[in-house]
Parts: structure tokens; C-alpha cells; sequence
């Protein structure tokens, strides 16, 4: 029981460890072939259960980005459509996401300042179903929103819109790093003002206190 609480309230590390500590263990077990009585092939038994469970929790567990808040910044370059040239912008913002256990989906809402009042937010809410997340290690993910999805954010004058692969990355501590690997999209404030172009997003794990009550309040309702 304590091998699934250290599982469930640890990191990856600890319950690798735990699993690694119960091969240790169920091998001695098997090695003392003076002892292999039926009470002995028993406790195997149960070790070879509670190993299994662990090894699903654990499977379960390290790839699951720990929900929570990240402040991102956004880059853009592109050109615009209309002949006004070159577009380059810079905008912070910050976004929260979630993980639903019932769906195995992620709920990314982004929440950007206004452009005049930067007391009021903007939320916008992106889905991330299952199939568009890939998962290299334990912790490590990758979100494909150019398959099918959006990344939008929008300061009420602008619509930013993006098709990134995120790159995600939950350090040992359960600390979140944020960027992309690959992000086209698109600005636009108007029918006859739009910008196609490259963005990058990069951002990292943030405390909730630290994120201004406003967004919490306006982009979490």
C-alpha cells in the first residue's frame, strides 16, 4: 500500500524506484528455493500483482501533465495579406490547462490581456482530444493542434490564431516548461487585415497567487 501512495502523491522517479525496489525483492523470494512453500508462492503472487498495478499507475501517472497555470510568451513574424509589408509583434499571456481523467483529453485555456485595459482578460478555450497527443517519455508530450485543432488567443482587437506542435516537458518537481517546435498561424483585427507568418510560444509553470485575480476569475468562471 505504501508502493501505490508513494505512486500516486510522487514523481516518476520515486515510483520507478518503488517498482524497482519490488523486482528486488519478489527475485530474492524466488531465489530461496529452500523456503518455496505454498505460503511463499502465495506472497509471489501478491508481489506479482501489486508490481503489475504499479508498473499501470506509473504508466498512467508520468504521462499526465500536472494541470495548472503557465505565463507564455508570444512571437510572431509573418507578412501581411493586404500589401501593408512585414508584421512582427510580441504579446504575454497566460494559459491554464487541465486533464480529465473520464476522456483522457486536455482542456488549454488561453487568457490574454485587453489590448487598452490590462485589468480585463480574454479567455478562449482549445480542446486537445487524446488522439492528438503523443507521448516520447514520462515526461515528455507533444500537442498537435495542426492536425485538425486551433490555439487561438485574442486581446479584443486582435484574433491570434496558431497550429503549433507544443513541446511539454514536466521536470521532477512537477514544474511544467512550455514551446513549440513548430507554429504556423495567423493575426487578424479585421477582414481586410490579416498577417500569415510563424509564431513561438514559450512559458513555464506559474504560481495561481501569482497570476492576477482578474484572470483567474474571468478566464476560469
Amino acid at each position: 500500500m505504501k508502493a501505490l501512495w508513494v505512486i500516486l502523491n510522487k514523481s516518476p522517479e520515486d515510483a520507478s524506484q518503488v517498482v524497482r525496489v519490488l523486482m528486488v525483492f519478489y527475485k530474492t523470494i524466488l531465489n530461496r528455493r529452500r523456503y518455496k512453500t505454498v505460503r511463499t508462492s502465495k506472497i509471489c503472487a501478491m508481489f506479482l500483482g501489486i508490481i503489475i498495478i504499479v508498473f499501470i499507475i506509473v504508466s498512467m501517472v508520468s504521462a499526465q501533465v500536472p494541470d495548472g497555470w503557465l505565463k507564455v510568451k508570444a512571437s510572431f513574424k509573418g507578412m501581411d495579406l493586404y500589401g501593408a509589408g512585414k508584421v512582427s509583434n510580441t504579446r504575454s499571456l497566460y494559459i491554464h490547462t487541465q486533464y480529465d481523467t473520464n476522456t483522457s483529453s486536455y482542456t488549454v485555456i488561453t487568457c490574454t490581456p485587453d489590448s487598452v485595459d490590462p485589468n480585463t482578460y480574454h479567455p478562449r478555450t482549445n480542446p486537445l482530444p487524446p488522439v492528438n497527443v503523443y507521448t516520447p517519455s514520462a515526461q515528455e508530450q507533444i500537442w498537435d493542434f495542426l492536425d485538425g485543432l486551433i490555439l487561438s488567443f485574442t486581446n479584443g482587437t486582435f484574433l491570434y490564431s496558431t497550429y503549433p506542435f507544443v513541446y511539454m516537458k514536466t521536470a521532477s518537481n512537477g514544474t511544467v516548461s512550455l514551446s513549440t517546435l513548430a507554429c504556423p498561424g495567423y493575426q487578424q483585427s479585421s477582414p481586410t487585415s490579416v498577417a500569415e507568418g510563424s509564431w513561438t510560444l514559450k512559458g513555464k509553470t506559474i504560481a495561481p497567487e501569482k497570476v492576477p485575480a482578474a484572470a483567474r476569475f474571468t478566464c476560469l468562471q
